[in-house]
């Protein structure tokens, strides 16, 4: 068993837009730079951020909504987060430069209550101090959920960082947070993730499930730099 909640940051700014199906809707906004959001990764110290809250028990999630115990999991994922969004202030630095913006930008983080996450106010404090020293500034923002869901609803986040947490079921994740598959999905819409969660669902044996899910979680692995959709991009891990 796996316990406890998935705590993730969730940059809301690259939509779909609903009216003309063009990407992005904000294209002004730093965040819809996949080199920014790498940064931002790069930025934040996870080991430091676990023994101060969590009491050194918290896991990184070296795939989103994806735990080692899980059907279908592959270890070299670990090797390839570190590269890719590892703590490492000067090559985060060098990202926003690539990107455009030498001396940081302004964004903004929303301050939600999470369930079974206490403190969530002191983890985004935690999260924009490490911003800061790469030059991005985030203005803390506390939003009531039901505000925060009219917005979300709207499309009227453009520039904006929220903490979200959700449970650790794999199929959850995936179906709500990686895909389009269900109508409660606000992650990636890919048709292939699609189809191998339609197989998934249908298939009974474990071996065959297991290498279903290590073609979706490849797929997943792959477009994670770069992903867009109709809600939100990537978030942190």
């Amino acid at each position: 068993k796996v316990r406890g909640p998935r705590v993730v940051g969730t940059f809301r700014c690259c939509w779909v837009d609903p009216q003309t199906g063009k990407w992005p809707m904000y294209p002004d906004s730093p965040l819809v730079n996949p080199k920014v959001r790498q940064a931002l990764n790069k930025a934040i110290n996870r080991d430091e951020m676990n023994k101060a809250f969590f009491q050194g028990k918290a896991e990184t999630m070296y795939l989103n909504h994806f735990h080692p115990t899980r059907l279908g999991y592959n270890k070299e994922w670990e090797g390839k987060f570190q590269d890719l969004y590892g703590y490492d202030v000067a090559k985060a630095k060098q990202l926003l430069a690539e990107a455009g913006f030498p001396n940081g930008f302004k964004t903004q983080m929303v301050i939600k209550t999470l369930p079974g996450v206490p403190g969530t106010g002191d983890l985004a404090e935690a999260v924009a101090a490490y911003w800061r020293a790469i030059g991005v500034q985030a203005s803390l923002e506390p939003v009531e959920v039901p505000q925060d869901r009219a917005i979300y609803s709207k499309f009227g986040y453009q520039n904006t960082v929220t903490l979200d947490a959700s449970g650790s079921n794999q199929w959850s994740g995936q179906t709500i947070w990686n895909s389009g598959y269900s109508h409660l999905g606000i992650g990636v819409e890919n048709p292939k993730v699609d189809a191998l969660l339609r197989q998934i669902a249908t298939t009974v044996d474990q071996g065959k499930q297991e290498e279903m899910w290590r073609q979706l979680l490849e797929v997943n692995a792959n477009v994670e730099k770069l992903r867009r959709s109709h809600r939100c991009a990537r978030r942190l891990g």
